[in-house]
Parts: C-alpha cells; sequence; structure tokens
C-alpha cells in the first residue's frame, strides 16, 4: 500500500461524505418506510420481516452525516419501535431464530453459555436500537427492564461475564453501563424509574469491580489469560464505550493503551479496522503522546479504508471485495461482491473520528454517533 499525503485524504473524505447519501438512498426499501436493506443486492428472502440492525445502521449513518432533513426519520423511528417488546428489549426475531444454531456452536467452544438462548444478542441489539432512538429523538415505548438495579446486581453481572474473551465481556459491561445511563436521557417520560443519585452509584460501582480485570497492557481480561493483541484492542474499545456512554473523563493507562494500538496488525475487516481508531480517538485527546505515530497511522487506516470503499455505488463493504453475509451469527447474505451498509456504518464512523484526530475541516460537517 502507497504512502498517502494528508491532502489526498482530504479530498477524499470530502468527496466520500458528500455523496454517502446516494448509497443510502440506494439502500432504502421502496415497499415499506423506514426499512432498508443490508446488503445491495444480495439480501436472502425470507418469509418473516426482519431488518431492524439495518434501520439501526441507517439511522447512525444519517445522524453523522447531519443529513436528519433528507430523510423520513419519524418512519425510521417508527420501524425500530415496532421490534419492542414489554420488557424493553428491541431485537430482530428472524435475526435470533437464524443465528441459532450458530450461537450454541459458539456457547459450546467458548465453553460460555452466558448466550445460549440469545440473552446477549437480544441485549446488544437492544442497546444499538436505543442509542438510534435517542438520535432521532424519539424515546422507546417501554424502559429497559432487563438492567441491574442494586450494587449487588452490578457486582454479580460483572463477574458473570467471560473475561477470558475481552471483546464479548467488554461489550456486555459496556450495555449494562449504556441502560443505567439511558434514564437520563428523557427525563418526564415514563423511562426514567430510578432517581440519578442511584444510578451514578450503580455506574460507578460497576467501574470499581472491573479495575481487578486491568492489565499492564491497558486493557481488561482475565489475568493469566492470554488474548491476542487485536482481541486486547477489540475489548479496549468496548470499555471505552462504556467511558464514553457515562461521560467519564479518563480512563488510565492512556500511553499503554497507545502502544496497545498502534503494535495491532489489523485484519481486514471492518471491525478490526475500526475498533483501535475508536481506542486512539479517546485516549488521544488526553496525552500527547506518541503524537507522530498516531498522525501517521490516521493516514495509514484511510489507505485501508479505500480498499472498501465501492466508488460506483458510493458504500463501504464490511470485507474487502465482498459484503459482510453474517449478523450476529446469522446468514442474512450472499455476501456478494457490493457494499453493505453494516460496513458502511463502521467506515463511516471512523472517517469521523480520524478527521477529527487529523482537525480536517470536514469534522465540521459531521458528528460522532450515539453508540
Amino acid at each position: 500500500m502507497k504512502n498517502i499525503e494528508i491532502n489526498e485524504v482530504e479530498d477524499w473524505i470530502e468527496t466520500v461524505t458528500s455523496t454517502l447519501p446516494d448509497f443510502l438512498d440506494r439502500m432504502r426499501d421502496p415497499l415499506e418506510d423506514g426499512r432498508f436493506k443490508y446488503s445491495l443486492s444480495g439480501d436472502l428472502n425470507f418469509k418473516e420481516r426482519w431488518g431492524l440492525g439495518n434501520a439501526v445502521f441507517a439511522t447512525k449513518i444519517v445522524y453523522m452525516l447531519e443529513a436528519e432533513t433528507q430523510y423520513p426519520t419519524s418512519s425510521i423511528a417508527k420501524y425500530i419501535q415496532s421490534f419492542q417488546n414489554p420488557k424493553g428489549e428491541i431485537f430482530d426475531p428472524l435475526v435470533s431464530k437464524k443465528a441459532g444454531w450458530y450461537r450454541s456452536l459458539y456457547c459450546v467452544v467458548d465453553r460460555d453459555f452466558n448466550n445460549f438462548f440469545g440473552t446477549q444478542t437480544r441485549r446488544a441489539e437492544s442497546r444499538q436500537s436505543f442509542a438510534a432512538l435517542r438520535a432521532l429523538q424519539r424515546p422507546p415505548e417501554y424502559c429497559y427492564q432487563l438492567a441491574p438495579s442494586t450494587v449487588d446486581e452490578v457486582k454479580k453481572y460483572v463477574h458473570s461475564l467471560n473475561w477470558n474473551k475481552p471483546w464479548n465481556a467488554g461489550s456486555h459491561f459496556s450495555h449494562m453501563i449504556f441502560f443505567l445511563k439511558s434514564n437520563d436521557w428523557w427525563p418526564g417520560s415514563k423511562l426514567v424509574e430510578s432517581p440519578s443519585e442511584k444510578i451514578n452509584e450503580l455506574i460507578d460501582a460497576a467501574f470499581d469491580e472491573i479495575s481487578v480485570y486491568r492489565q499492564e497492557s491497558g486493557a481488561w481480561f482475565q489475568g493469566g489469560g492470554s488474548p491476542s493483541t487485536a482481541e486486547q484492542v477489540s475489548g479496549a474499545m468496548k470499555i471505552t464505550n462504556a467511558y464514553m456512554a457515562a461521560e467519564k473523563d479518563s480512563i488510565g493507562k492512556e500511553e499503554k493503551l497507545i502502544d496497545l494500538c498502534l503494535g495491532l496488525t489489523i485484519n481486514p475487516d471492518a471491525c478490526n479496522n475500526f475498533n483501535l481508531v475508536l481506542v486512539l480517538y479517546y485516549v488521544s485527546k488526553r496525552t500527547s503522546y506518541r503524537r507522530p505515530d498516531i498522525y501517521r497511522f490516521c493516514l495509514n487506516a484511510i489507505g485501508r479504508y479505500r480498499c472498501h470503499y465501492w466508488s460506483a455505488t458510493r458504500g463501504f463493504s464490511f470485507f474487502i471485495g465482498r459484503s459482510n453475509h453474517r449478523y450476529y451469527g446469522a446468514r442474512l447474505t450472499k455476501g456478494l461482491p457490493e457494499p453493505d451498509i453494516h460496513g458502511t456504518h463502521l467506515y463511516l464512523w471512523g472517517i469521523v473520528l480520524i478527521s477529527n484526530m487529523l482537525e480536517l475541516p470536514v469534522r465540521k460537517r459531521l458528528r460522532a454517533p450515539i453508540t
């Protein structure tokens, strides 16, 4: 991959962000307002209604581009809300069903049965759906009723997670923080069930509890384990999301995390390409450590992003050369050589963060998503 210069990066980002609405228009379902396709032309046909995640990704793309006036946001919100149950969960039943075998296999392989019945998948989908509704300024019909409500429940939840798998544990820790914090977002509504003082006590207890998993590398995982650098960075990204959701200023061990991220060899998919960008974005605001290296990393990251971009159709694919075919383990697309809404959401998010780290003028027209 050739070296890429700052002017070239700026011009490419300007082009991509100005034309992404063209891709999003291609992804709209012509038969149902608020619904979007997952891949450009390769979605599998099912008798059951599905597409919650697609609408969430579309919402975040619209939000990041500040393009709300160009899309039927009320229809998108209603579509997302239509997947909610009285417990407050917002999830796609077809995804849950289609992922059953894949999910069970991983539970057996990892010897971790927390998600055997899809509990964790429903929690993850609910978290992203609540975030999308907040971006759309539409409250869900029901509050999320499955978050811990006492300090003892918080402790039990934290230690029930599989900290040998940093990404998984960090992800579900972040979901808990998100749902505890979400009570502050719609004041005066029936969603608020606990006073802010109680919520803050639970959040502080949760962060105190994960301190036992903090390692010298800056990442969080079970002591004595040996997760790969990529796994450590992925887990750190999820914990970083928790700090961001809780609106906490400092994550600690920032220099260690920068070393960890910059030492990672990136795998060619959207998640691995994105994870360390979020960590670097968050921690680099709090230190000048290795700033020239971070600058060069950002330039090189855009070079990798370009390998996922489809200039003819204006979107990104999750993998180089083809769309993603599984979502939470469910096979939803044919994996054709084309862009998908999942990859587009992640790479746009990375572009937003990199634009801020490089202090490009385009950053003033973009927003980091609510997540």
